[in-house]
């Protein structure tokens, strides 16, 4: 269903974050459902495949599989939306079959088999980042609400990643084998049904072909550069990610301690978010960046100190600085250079340099983890983040629209 702009005047216009209510609460509901899917399937399927005789360099192959079928579907999916003048729909049918592939996993014992199980959830997993991003880029953008928008909804994703984690943490067997893959496809599946209640914002249909579309929105604030600075934070972030389980579980961590190392990230992740996009809509995206840009390296360099697993813990409180204004600023940063009718493009572009992070990112972390071990590999990604820090604080524009 979607909505005119005179209702969007008297819904969104006085109540501080440019959301109608009906879409506070369902994007809300489906960043918790979908975040906790998350959270079972980061913390425990690594640990599944390796159990399978998996080789770190075969995890990152599939990984990297995974996030270039994403990848090249994301500008496309966006730019889609964008034509049609519809996203919930989309994003909702994707999240469906990105939960029916994990059905599918326990089938799986060799890394030729897993192929195509990785191909099809990374076809999908990205549409549940892109087109709700673009539809709170719809109806936020006409009053630069974009970051308070994304962070009081998504900040709802923190608390379901959260949930999930101290549930592992408290009852370790309700995730133990391959009962972790039935609560990712469930909760999975159980997200779509909230953002079927979200109403489309005002969607000015695009008349671009997607190559000019998304010309336009790389040409507009040089947002170019950004993008190559985000990707260089995505991936050393994505590699850090995807083996921090395996990195405590060779210091002789439980299941107990690496479901804590994550859940404790994502509390100390909670303040930050829910600050941090009201204070980039006033004082804009670039400096939030730049402290983002200079706490990283320093918190990569620290994880390859530590020497007992539960040392982690005190690390893992600098994730809001870090991942936190990144996640909220990049969406917004994105939504204030986008054309009014290429929000999706401009989202979708956004989460191509996710995936091609997210390939490269764990790749280039296997590969390194299996030549030097991960504890060199995380200074080595460290030393990279420094000459991004550089990048970012000489490069990158800040969007004319917030100035």
């Amino acid at each position: 269903m979607r909505i005119g702009l005179s209702k969007i005047n008297a819904d969104t216009y006085t109540n501080g974050h440019g959301l109608g209510n009906r879409e506070l609460w369902a994007l809300g509901a489906y960043f918790l459902l979908y975040f906790g899917g998350v959270a079972f399937n980061v913390t425990f399927l690594p640990i599944f495949l390796k159990a399978r005789g998996l080789s770190l360099s075969e995890m990152a192959v599939l990984w990297a599989l995974a996030a270039t079928a994403g990848g090249i579907t994301q500008a496309r999916i966006g730019h889609w939306s964008d034509s049609i003048g519809s996203r919930k729909s989309i994003a909702a049918a994707g999240i469906v079959l990105l939960s029916a592939s994990y059905l599918f996993y326990d089938l799986a014992h060799t890394f030729w088999q897993f192929v195509p199980l990785y191909l099809w959830s990374g076809l999908c997993l990205l549409i549940g980042f892109t087109l709700p991003q673009a539809i709170i880029s719809d109806w936020t953008s006409a009053s630069r609400r974009t970051a308070h928008g994304f962070s009081i909804t998504r900040i709802w994703g923190t608390v379901g990643f959260i949930v999930a984690l101290v549930m592992v943490t408290a009852w370790p067997g309700i995730a133990g084998g391959v009962r972790f893959l039935y609560w990712v496809a469930g909760l999975y599946a159980a997200s779509a049904v909230p953002l079927l209640l979200v109403r489309e914002g005002p969607i000015k249909r695009t008349d671009h072909s997607l190559l000019r579309g998304a010309a336009r929105v790389l040409r507009s604030d040089r947002s170019w550069v950004f993008l190559i600075c985000f990707v260089a934070f995505r991936l050393t972030e994505t590699g850090m990610l995807n083996y921090t389980g395996l990195y405590l579980k060779g210091l002789g961590a439980d299941a107990r301690v690496i479901a804590s190392a994550y859940w404790i990230c994502a509390v100390a992740e909670v303040p930050i978010v829910l600050t941090i996009g009201r204070i980039s809509d006033r004082i804009g995206r670039k400096l939030p960046l730049m402290i983002a840009f200079a706490v990283w390296p320093a918190r990569l360099y620290a994880y390859s100190l530590i020497s007992a697993p539960t040392s982690i813990f005190y690390i893992q409180l600098l994730h809001g600085f870090t991942f936190g204004i990144v996640l909220i600023c990049s969406v917004a940063y994105m939504s204030d250079v986008a054309p009014d009718d290429l929000r999706g493009t401009a989202q979708g572009l956004l989460n191509t340099g996710n995936a091609v992070a997210m390939a490269l990112g764990p790749l280039l972390t296997g590969f390194l983890g299996d030549a030097i071990g991960l504890a060199a590999a995380f200074r080595v990604m460290a030393g990279m983040m420094v000459i991004g820090f550089v990048a970012l604080a000489v490069l990158v524009r800040e969007p004319v629209s917030v100035l």
